[in-house]
């Protein structure tokens, strides 16, 4: 879903129906919201999806990310 685009330009509302309810309470670095998806194959970091929405609401940006 993040290589093939489908997720940019989806509103809030959107990605929950789809996705479920994003992740409340932590913070990404350049991003806005995100999915915890589980721990990486080393088991050290965090994997999630991320989100960076425009002045529309709408998804701007969809990534990975570890933390």
């Amino acid at each position: 879903m993040v290589e093939d685009g489908r997720l940019i330009g989806l509103t809030r509302v959107e990605l929950e129906q789809r996705l479920g309810k994003l992740h409340e309470g932590k913070t990404f670095s350049g991003f806005d919201e995100g999915y915890y998806l589980g721990a990486d194959s080393s088991c050290i970091d965090s994997r999630w999806l991320v989100f960076r929405f425009d002045e529309t609401g709408r998804v701007e940006v969809a990534s990975l990310y570890g933390d």
